[in-house]
C-alpha cells in the first residue's frame, strides 16, 4: 500500500493489523511516513502492553502496561522511572479502545478517545527538540494485539499547518549569540530576561533564544544542524 499526504493528511488510513510479541510492525513498512505529521489516532485491542516506540524522537508509549494497570512515557533512554505515568484499566481483549499521541518539537501527548486534545492522561516535555519519523507497534510478555491506525496528519497552529518541517511564528526569537557550548548557551538563557528555550547550532557555535512557551498546538522546528 502506499501512503499519500494530501494538505496535510495522510490519505489511505485506516491500517489493521496484529502483532504477538516478540514481533512488531514499523509503521512505514506499510507506507505510512510519520516524518510531515504530528497527531497520531489509533485504536487498540487485547489484553495489556501497547507498546509504542517513536523514531528518530527517542521516546517511548506503554498502555495498559504491567498487567493492564500502568500506563508510562519515556523521554530519551527507556529506563525506569518514566517521565510521567497514569494508573488504571486501558486495554480490554473485548473491544478496541480509541487513544491519539501528539507531538511537537518540545511536547508530547497521549490522550484517550479520538478527538486530540480531550483526556489527555501521559504528557511530557523533552530536554532536546524532537523529529519524529517513524514509529513501531509492538507487544510484550508474547501477548497479541490488535491494532487499527485511522489517522495521521498535520494539526493546524495560528490558521495555518505547522509541522516539523515548517516554521511558525509561535515562538519569538529573542536573540542569536555566538555560544562556544550547550552549557554556556544554557547560561545565555538563564541570565536572558524571558527566555523559556534555547537550540544550540554546535557547527555554527550559536545561541538561538526563544522568548515564549509553546503550547500544544504549536511547533517549532528548525534545520537538522540545530541540535540540543
Amino acid at each position: 500500500m502506499i501512503l499519500f499526504l494530501e494538505f496535510g493528511v495522510a490519505i489511505g488510513l485506516p491500517l489493521e493489523f496484529t502483532i504477538t510479541s516478540p514481533d512488531e510492525k514499523l509503521i512505514s513498512t506499510e507506507g505510512v511516513s510519520l516524518s510531515h505529521v504530528n497527531f497520531l489516532q489509533f485504536d487498540a485491542k487485547g489484553y495489556h502492553d501497547v507498546t509504542l516506540p517513536f523514531h528518530d524522537a527517542q521516546f517511548h508509549i506503554i498502555i495498559g502496561g504491567w498487567g493492564n494497570t500502568l500506563s508510562a512515557l519515556y523521554l530519551g533512554e527507556f529506563v525506569y522511572p518514566p517521565d510521567d505515568e497514569y494508573n488504571g484499566s486501558l486495554l480490554t481483549s473485548s473491544k478496541y479502545k480509541q487513544f491519539w499521541i501528539s507531538w511537537n518539537s518540545f511536547q508530547v501527548y497521549v490522550g484517550l478517545e479520538n478527538v486530540r486534545g480531550s483526556g489527555v492522561i501521559l504528557n511530557g516535555k523533552p530536554q532536546c527538540p524532537i523529529k519524529v519519523i517513524d514509529a513501531t507497534f509492538a507487544s510484550n510478555w508474547e501477548v497479541t494485539l490488535n491494532y487499527r491506525v485511522n489517522q495521521a496528519d498535520m494539526i493546524r497552529g495560528n490558521g495555518r499547518f505547522c509541522g516539523q518541517e515548517k516554521s511558525c511564528d509561535t515562538a519569538n526569537i529573542v536573540s542569536l549569540v555566538g555560544s562556544k557550548s550547550r552549557i554556556e548557551c544554557a547560561v545565555i538563557c538563564k541570565i536572558t530576561s524571558g527566555c523559556t528555550f534555547f537550540i544550540f547550532n554546535r557547527n555554527l557555535k550559536q545561541c538561538k533564544i526563544f522568548g515564549n512557551d509553546v503550547g500544544s498546538d504549536d511547533v517549532v522546528s528548525e534545520k537538522v544542524y540545530w541540535e540540543c
